[in-house]
């Protein structure tokens, strides 16, 4: 039996790691993203490639499946079935560690799965048009897009108020769509602020992580008790304001010390409820919160100096003589736990 040359096959945005925190593996893919660019016009009858559409070569917005030769000369497309190639565009395109530009260890971003900047290599979108046609969104469906809300990596996105709007907003119409994963580092002075915003029209986060670090809470540098604001005092608006969300996960990591302060700050945040525009509201799936640990610098003890937490180390002295500095003999805490989409009657 021949393979279907012609299918183009869809994925939601959520689904299980590649071993990569941030790397969705999304087989089946394109959702509808690609399925709306299916075209019953690309039957081959003899096995010869369609002729190209002379004007508007080379122009990205003019490259369709219907200006695309076939190319079924190619093993990709003449004999690999759709799955295949599709899991092969996914390991090409999907954001990935660049190795040549790791980060110190004792950075305020450093953490698990921070440990490198990342890129997409998106040579493979110059290949041809019908490769171009099939996967030119899959960087930003793969991609989780993350803000920095103060304290974030060199060249990251979004040190202000207003960052991820302008990201969004340079964006076009078809690639908004597209987005999948947004992920926000917050401070609580930051999101304790929030209110309902104006997003770029077109866009639809399905999936809003929330991370707050040990150095994210109120006043930890002067060893406070952990606190977060309910979200029904304020910033549950802005997650109300969110287009399209479908599920929202929390991240609250502290010191071994304040374990038992963050177990209880789980516990109430369990019961919390984030009513949506269209009448469903997201709330607690139910599972138990996923616990994890991680050694991090002591530069980030509570007490150890504010000189050692400002400073800029990026590029000031070599990785060596930090680890001497500052051992990594801080046992962070980590919680994770879901909220997800459901009729306010469930």
């Amino acid at each position: 039996m021949k393979p279907n040359r012609l299918r183009r096959t869809h994925s939601s945005c959520s689904s299980p790691s590649l071993g990569d925190s941030h790397v969705p593996t999304m087989l089946p893919l394109f959702k509808r993203h690609v399925l709306r660019r299916q075209t019953s016009t690309m039957t081959a009858t003899d096995g010869a490639d369609r002729p190209a559409q002379s004007q508007s070569a080379g122009v990205a917005r003019n490259i369709t499946l219907e200006t695309a030769r076939n190319q079924l000369q190619s093993p990709l497309f003449g004999t690999l079935f759709p799955e295949l190639r599709n899991a092969i565009f996914v390991l090409v395109l999907a954001e990935h560690d660049d190795t040549s530009r790791p980060y110190s260890k004792h950075e305020y971003f450093y953490r698990p799965g921070v440990q490198f900047a990342r890129k997409t290599d998106t040579n493979l979108l110059l290949t041809c048009r019908l490769i171009y046609s099939e996967t030119h969104l899959l960087p930003i469906i793969l991609r989780e897009h993350v803000f920095w809300m103060h304290r974030g990596p060199p060249r990251s996105i979004a040190h202000h108020d207003f960052g991820h709007n302008i990201y969004f907003d340079r964006l076009t119409a078809e690639q908004r769509a597209a987005v999948c994963n947004v992920r926000f580092f917050t401070q609580l002075l930051w999101l304790e602020s929030r209110k309902s915003q104006r997003w770029a029209t077109h866009l639809a986060i399905r999936k809003l992580t929330i991370v707050v670090r040990h150095s994210d809470w109120w006043f930890w540098e002067n060893e406070e008790h952990l606190r977060i604001q309910s979200p029904q005092e304020g910033w549950a608006s802005w997650i109300e304001s969110i287009p399209g969300l479908e599920e929202l996960q929390l991240e609250f990591e502290t010191i071994e010390p304040k374990t038992e302060q963050l177990e209880e700050r789980v516990r109430v945040a369990l019961g919390w409820e984030f009513p949506l525009s269209d009448g469903t509201m997201l709330i607690h799936d139910g599972e138990s919160p996923v616990k994890s640990t991680w050694m991090g610098t002591s530069r980030l003890t509570p007490g150890f100096g504010w000189g050692a937490w400002d400073a800029d180390l990026q590029g000031q002295l070599e990785e060596e003589t930090l680890d001497g500095r500052f051992p990594l003999t801080l046992n962070m805490h980590v919680r994770k736990f879901r909220f997800v989409r459901r009729k306010q009657s469930q």
